[in-house]
């Protein structure tokens, strides 16, 4: 019988050696195509996340560029200096000292490494920033695109009429604001180092292309001589002469110019990468064959407490993922809170508290709710009046206001937060410090069937020089408007860049009688209506 058994267990071994041998040889094989797929797609898919987030840096750098470009466009001081007509270097000396805002704007934006004016005004002397056209500035073909774009941005690679370097520039014209006539052609000039710095943090060699020349490079500074060109289709090439994976994002074509940054994965990495991992898939399988073997005694009699183990294996998994999706946190349990406090201060007979809960719960709601499209308008004065009862309860009888429509508005729309910002700017700069505040605010529409909003209170009002100074920076947005009427400014914005430039606020103001803001925007009404 015993030798029975150790005849059964012989065969078994054969058996199961059999039916073990010859799968892991053809499991190696498969898992020799597999791995090197697998591995190298995640090498490069690892590659192209870490090209992704540079080509975003990188957009980064051209829109902070973009957004320095706007400001020198607009600003008008810089218009004036353009075109007026000097006398002596003295007077363009001392036209030039009311300017020195420039160099704090240079510094403050590490994307730029310079800016021009190339202008035809032959009065004016060159500088840092103004440079007199010369007969080969206004032949250039960036200079002439530029020119005749009527203010539209251009991208180029220039030479600096300077430094003498070859640079990656943003070109647009400079306009006269009431004319419209080009004063100026404004070349401003990327940080090559800065560049460098965000290629510098990959582990792969890494360049960018501008019209397919590559013109930053990680550790590289090329010189005419050495500059290459990359062509967009190849995925795989070589690379001072080792065969290499080209990966590249390309960035949104509104730069003009094709730009484009890409990665070199050398393919011995992949080979490399591939191999250790095939290498250790193989170590597992031999280590699964030798512990196979020791246990093959062992084996049958735990087959069915293997299969209880993994069944309570999986039955704990599944309550862990309960457990963590119980306790995840979100805004339903934020107002279920609030609610649950407004209850127990209505039940302590704290009702004041459980108003205030509920009133700031309905602007929480409101702001999650909300998006950058336009919404109902009852919606918005609603959270208005959530916002000024919170304030109400807070000041008590020294505040107090009224809301009056002269128009039917149930339909009308508008983009959000326009009214709050300017009512907050009332309490904290008009009203919060009276003994008794009142605002006032009134909807009503114009002949042309404009919204007409008005926010009007008591407070301690403005000196009329300070109140002109407010509305022309509401007007010209220029880039030194930046003050303690910052949401205003802010409000202003948004409306004439949503609806457009003939909309937006204006303020009206006596020192110790108050101050109205009033709001224009088109009345568009809800679909249907």
């Amino acid at each position: 019988m015993q030798f029975g058994n150790l005849r059964i267990k012989k065969n078994l071994k054969a058996s199961y050696m059999t039916a073990f041998f010859y799968p892991f040889l053809f499991v190696a094989l498969m898992i020799s195509g597999y791995v090197y797929r697998t591995l190298s797609a995640w090498q490069i898919s690892q590659t192209q996340a870490s090209v992704k987030q540079i080509a975003l840096l990188f957009q980064n750098i051209l829109e902070n560029v973009h957004d320095m470009s706007d400001s020198l466009f607009m600003n008008l001081r810089v218009q004036e200096t353009l075109k007026t007509e000097y006398t002596s270097p003295l007077e363009v000396y001392n036209q030039y000292k009311e300017l020195l805002f420039l160099n704090d704007l240079l510094t403050a934006v590490d994307a730029v490494d310079s800016f021009r004016f190339y202008t035809s005004n032959q009065t004016m002397l060159n500088n840092a920033f103004f440079v007199k056209n010369t007969k080969e500035i206004e032949e250039s073909a960036w200079y002439k695109m530029a020119y005749q774009g009527n203010g539209k941005v251009f991208w180029s690679v220039n030479e600096d009429f300077i430094t003498k370097k070859r640079m990656l520039s943003l070109n647009r014209a400079i306009t006269d604001s009431v004319s419209g006539k080009v004063l100026a052609v404004l070349c401003v000039n990327i940080n090559y180092s800065n560049v460098v710095k965000i290629l510098s943090a990959n582990d792969n060699d890494v360049f960018i292309t501008v019209d397919n020349v590559i013109e930053y490079a990680k550790n590289k500074m090329f010189d005419e001589s050495k500059r290459e060109m990359y062509q967009a289709e190849k995925r795989f090439g070589k690379w001072e002469g080792k065969t290499v994976a080209f990966v590249s994002e390309t960035l949104p074509e509104k730069y003009t110019m094709p730009i484009r940054v890409t990665a070199i994965l050398p393919t011995e990495r992949l080979i490399f990468a591939t191999l250790k991992g095939f290498l250790f898939c193989v170590a597992l399988l031999l280590v699964a064959m030798v512990l196979f073997l020791l246990c093959i005694e062992k084996l049958i009699e735990d087959v069915y407490r293997h299969k209880i183990e993994q069944a309570e294996l999986v039955s704990k998994q599944n309550a862990i993922r309960f457990k963590m999706l119980t306790s995840q946190i979100n805004p339903h349990f934020l107002f279920n809170t609030l609610e649950t406090i407004r209850m127990q201060s209505l039940a302590e007979g704290s009702k004041q508290s459980a108003t205030t809960i509920k009133l700031l719960a309905s602007i929480l709601r409101h702001n999650l709710a909300i998006s950058d499209k336009p919404i109902n308008l009852m919606e918005e004065i609603k959270m208005v009046c959530s916002y000024l009862d919170i304030q109400h309860i807070r000041f008590g009888e020294r505040v107090a206001y009224s809301i009056m429509f002269l128009c039917d508005i149930r339909h009308s729309l508008i983009l959000p937060q326009l009214i709050q910002p300017i009512i907050e700017n009332a309490f904290k700069h008009g009203i919060e410090n009276n003994k008794a505040g009142f605002i006032y605010i009134m909807i009503d529409s114009d002949k042309a069937g404009n919204l007409i909003i008005s926010v009007k209170d008591n407070g301690k009002g403005m000196e009329m020089e300070a109140l002109k100074e407010l509305n022309e920076k509401l007007n010209t947005q220029a880039v030194e408007a930046i003050s303690e009427s910052l949401g205003m400014v802010n409000v202003n914005q948004r409306i004439k860049l949503f609806y457009g430039k003939q909309y937006g606020l204006f303020v009206e103001s006596k020192k110790d009688e108050g101050t109205k803001v009033t709001l224009c925007i088109p009345n568009v009404r809800e679909t249907g209506e």
